[in-house]
């Protein structure tokens, strides 16, 4: 059925968009600026990568967003006069290192991992609820900033996140124990 909650968290944040600190609006509010704007540097990344990704489909070019950016200068994908450093996109940077089957791999293996997390939300250990369905929560997060940008350049936000990820077995495992004592 319907659940009201979702519809407080939509109305939550839209209220709250006025107390944002200035460098997050501006950063905001300039996605839809004019010549200049996120969205406009991006179309150049993006049409490199789907470049990439189409002459290296099912394996890709390599681990590592090193990988990719060699590979994007080498084979001449990139139009832009920026730097390119990234895919600004979680999903296709791993399909443009990896290849398609490491991208359902990964989708799949998240998918996953917040079920079991959310599943945990009918637990009687509080501290197990709160660990699953906020790691669930957490990846579904990351997961939606991942259509913006690859955050996986830095190594300390990716350890975080394969920790994140970590929480949710680690809670499913402690429950079975549990039980089945």
């Amino acid at each position: 059925g319907f659940h009201i909650t979702p519809v407080f968290g939509v109305i939550g944040a839209a209220a709250a968009v006025p107390f944002l600190p200035d460098n997050i609006l501006n950063r905001i509010l300039s996605m839809f600026a004019g010549g200049d704007s996120s969205i406009y540097t991006r179309t150049y990344i993006y049409t490199a990568m789907r470049r990439l990704i189409e002459n290296h489909p099912l394996f890709g070019v390599g681990l590592g967003a090193d990988a990719v950016r060699n590979a994007v200068y080498a084979e001449h994908v990139y139009d832009a006069e920026a730097l390119f450093i990234h895919g600004h996109n979680i999903y296709l940077q791993i399909w443009a290192e990896m290849g398609v089957f490491a991208l359902i791999a990964f989708v799949c293996a998240m998918a996953f991992a917040v079920r079991a997390g959310l599943q945990l939300r009918s637990d009687g250990d509080a501290i197990l609820r709160a660990v699953g369905v906020g790691a669930a929560c957490a990846l579904c997060g990351s997961m939606v900033f991942g259509l913006t940008d690859y955050a996986w350049s830095y190594p300390r936000v990716m350890v975080l996140f394969w920790f994140v990820f970590a929480l949710i077995p680690a809670a499913v495992r402690l429950k079975n124990i549990r039980e089945a004592r």
